[in-house]
């Protein structure tokens, strides 16, 4: 079942076959030097989940905080083994799925403007890949719930946060697929509070 979501600066006048995909990405910092992990699920429960060889040593800090570890040329997730790609293999793959839909795609992202866009952006720059034509917009839920969402019981705008305030059950956080999906409940309770 396809979902509308509620967003500031997107275009209202998208093509009324439009698909949302609820994406997330995760790096060894802020810094975004090292990319590990792509996700995204779509409006119509269609997922994608792609973990990336860093080819390098993940400080301490990045362990402590997201649970990756690389050890002998493996990436590694709270002690887990997990069948990882190159880079450019592993973008490829994203633009692929997303080409595959064969839907006109809005990407969604909590934050997307200020982090994920970019560093996704500048890889695939990087490496020369290009986004795939049904790729029409993105679009950022941060902006949306900051102006919309007015609620004393709210400290700050985090994935966490809002999942507490829609009791929505949220996995693992910082997890990129659990982020995606915790991304679309949350839209959808957006859709609901904005029809109100």
């Amino acid at each position: 079942m396809a979902i509308a979501t509620p967003l500031d600066s997107l275009d209202n006048n998208l093509p009324p076959d439009s698909l949302y995909v609820f994406t997330d990405i995760e790096t060894e910092s802020l810094r975004a030097s090292t990319l590990l992990q792509i996700a995204a699920v779509t409006s119509e429960g269609e997922q994608f989940n792609i973990f990336v060889d860093p080819k390098c040593n993940l400080s301490e800090d990045c362990t402590k905080f997201s649970g990756f570890h690389y050890h002998q040329d493996t990436l590694y997730r709270n002690g887990l083994r997990l069948q990882s790609l190159p880079i450019q293999l592993a973008l490829q793959n994203f633009m692929t799925f997303l080409s595959n839909l064969n839907k006109p795609i809005v990407l969604v992202f909590h934050n997307g403007f200020t982090f994920d866009c970019k560093v996704l952006a500048r890889f695939l720059t990087r490496f020369n890949i290009s986004i795939p034509s049904n790729l029409l917009t993105v679009a950022d839920t941060l902006p949306y719930v900051r102006n919309h969402l007015k609620s004393t019981e709210l400290t700050d705008h985090k994935l966490t946060t809002l999942a507490n305030f829609f009791n929505i059950h949220y996995e693992h956080a910082h997890d990129a697929l659990s982020d995606s999906l915790t991304l679309r409940s949350i839209s959808n309770e957006l859709v609901t509070l904005n029809s109100t």
